[in-house]
């Protein structure tokens, strides 16, 4: 198995690997070794990189997490390697640097362009959210030129859907029709919002926060298992 997004999925942090959503997946699927490319405030332009360029075996199960949207990637010399590789063999992990994003940060939009008044005053979400499901819409189109077994879950709140929007109208009809993608309803965060469950973090983060192993199954028998069992993953 593959997995990539950012820290709702980096092993052992808030929950342990085993009790993961993706962890419990794993087992369900009776996968013994998994590749986790995921680091805190991953962004979404990372993980387009390493779709690109580090060498997967898209013959395995992929989980692609998307993070929140807002944050990209930058490119500052000399910074070293700081996104990791984990390799998990029978729950026993090593870490390796993914080479292909040696001196590349990922950073939140404010962080970058606070000082920046035109770039704050043109800012829209709504148009970012869009620009983001087109990225995603690639991702998808790739991993299915590669005949893989994927999934593709939004870990953050649920996109906003508009289908009366000109500007994103026609892609979020065609993301919402993608059997491999959950998007606009029932993440990571909001079903265990709606179910009252709350993050192992909620004080400092509240209801956007991570989730320990009550959250990780609830998501996981809710969302992520009933997904891959209408994908067929449970009988190749």
């Amino acid at each position: 198995m593959v997995v990539l997004g950012d820290s709702f999925v980096t092993p052992n942090m808030f929950v342990s690997a085993r009790e993961s959503f993706w962890g419990l997946l794993a087992n369900d699927l009776g996968v013994s070794e998994i590749d986790n490319y995921a680091t805190p405030l991953f962004s979404l332009d990372s993980i387009i990189h390493i779709l690109l360029n580090e060498q997967i075996d898209f013959s395995r199960y992929l989980i692609v997490g998307i993070p929140p949207l807002t944050r990209e990637s930058v490119y500052i010399e000399d910074s070293g390697p700081e996104l990791k590789r984990h390799n998990l063999k029978n729950w026993i992990q090593t870490d390796y640097d993914i080479s292909s994003l040696e001196n590349v940060k990922n950073i939140s939009f404010t962080d970058r362009y606070s000082n920046n008044y035109e770039k704050i005053n043109l800012f829209s979400s709504e148009w970012f959210e869009v620009i983001s499901l087109e990225k995603i819409f690639f991702i998808y189109t790739y991993l299915k030129s590669m005949n893989a077994n994927f999934v593709i879950l939004n870990l953050s709140l649920p996109y906003f859907y508009q289908d009366l929007w000109p500007a994103g109208k026609n892609i979020m009809k065609r993301m919402a029709t993608l059997q491999e993608c959950n998007l606009f309803e029932n993440t990571y965060q909001s079903i265990n919002a709606q179910d009252g469950i709350r993050p192992v973090d909620y004080n400092q983060m509240g209801q956007h926060g991570h989730h320990g192993p009550e959250g990780n199954l609830n998501y996981y028998k809710k969302v992520v298992k009933p997904m891959v069992e209408k994908l067929g993953w449970f009988s190749v």
